[in-house]
């Protein structure tokens, strides 16, 4: 067995890193194509999805001809030949394997899989391996000479990648489901005015959803090339509700902070807090239109709590959004039921919904 060299070593070592900085199922397979034969030099490259239900096959190829993708249906009529195919359980744990394993290159020649399909790119000489990928389907890659074979070197190199191209696939088809399902919740919470944003220790924005950067830009100033950064307004918040709870902070029951504007308000709530992230939680909404209200003689803090209510809040939950007790809102609620002559927090909405903003 040849003893590879410092620098076989060394292109191992970035083959790899290159495989797994590929997180991304849709294009994982294109690059392994390419890192594979930048390891081991060859003509032609390749990567297969074989069905076993269907028996439809996938492939990605770095064929130089225009019209391969014409000839692989006479491929999938003669894959039974293939001297590597039946053995596939064999190697499906990355063993590495030539065609030369299983019969001389005479024997390969007369097989109607290379005369009808290898011969026409002149391909004699290949290289392969399975990988486990955990799926319905069998995973194979290629290497293949038009001029020599491959080396027992060339072997080890490869075996060497062969392990870790099913690791790869199973770790870019666990972060491609969790991109599509955070994509899904984050569809869904932007359809309903909600919103998180995930700061790390740093105190730097690390993630959020869709309309958080909208949100962040409009209510304080922010800008695109200040993306990351939390704003001023955000920290002091947290700063204030580490103050008031030094040993840890309450999550249930805390102040939230509510920004106004013209005709819709922002409210942040703490929803995760450790020393190693903070998660916020954002909702926009639209302002009910109010100024009626003065008709009906309601100073501007009794107009503030009545649009609350009509928000469905109870009153502690107004009483910390406005920096207020809880009594102070049963009071301001019992004066604003006598002046718009309504029974209940019911006839409060009713007078308020009645006056939708335009």
């Amino acid at each position: 067995m040849p003893r590879l060299t410092h620098q076989d070593l060394l292109g191992v070592i970035q083959a790899l890193g290159e495989l797994y900085a590929h997180t991304d199922l849709a294009t994982l397979p294109k690059a392994l194509v390419g890192i594979q034969s930048r390891l081991v030099p060859c003509d032609i490259s390749t990567y297969n999805e074989i069905d076993t239900g269907t028996g439809e096959l996938r492939a990605v190829h770095d064929y130089p001809h225009d019209d391969a993708e014409k000839m692989f249906p006479r491929f999938m009529a003669h894959v039974g030949e293939h001297p590597i195919h039946p053995n596939r359980a064999e190697t499906a744990r990355g063993r590495v394997v030539k065609t030369s394993d299983f019969m001389t290159q005479r024997q390969f020649e007369r097989l109607g899989l290379f005369n009808e399909f290898y011969r026409y790119f002149g391909i004699r000489f290949q290289m392969a391996f399975y990988a486990d990928c955990g799926e319905a389907f069998w995973t194979g890659t290629g290497l293949q000479r038009i001029h020599r074979d491959f080396s027992e070197r060339d072997r080890q190199v490869l075996g060497l990648l062969s392990p870790h191209v099913g690791q790869a696939y199973r770790n870019a088809k666990s972060i491609s489901d969790i991109r599509d399902r955070l994509a899904v919740l984050s569809r869904s919470m932007s359809e309903n005015n909600c919103g998180i944003v995930q700061i790390g220790s740093d105190g730097r924005i690390r993630w959020m959803t869709g309309r958080c950067g909208e949100w962040l830009r409009s209510y304080f100033g922010m800008n695109r090339s200040t993306r990351t950064q939390l704003p001023d307004r955000i920290h002091r918040w947290l700063a204030e509700l580490k103050a008031d709870n030094s040993e840890r902070i309450v999550l249930r029951g805390h102040r939230p902070l509510v920004v106004e504007q013209a005709d819709r308000t922002l409210t942040i709530h703490l929803s995760t807090a450790s020393e190693e992230e903070t998660v916020l939680l954002l909702r926009e909404d639209r302002e009910t239109r109010d100024v009626h209200l003065k008709s009906y003689g309601l100073t501007a803090r009794e107009r503030e709590v009545a649009v609350w209510i009509a928000r469905g809040k109870t009153n502690p939950e107004v009483g910390q959004i406005l920096g207020i007790s809880p009594r102070t809102v049963d009071k301001h609620e019992e004066r604003i039921l006598h002046k718009l002559a309504v029974e209940n927090r019911a006839g409060i909405m009713l007078r308020l919904l009645s006056h939708p903003v335009a």
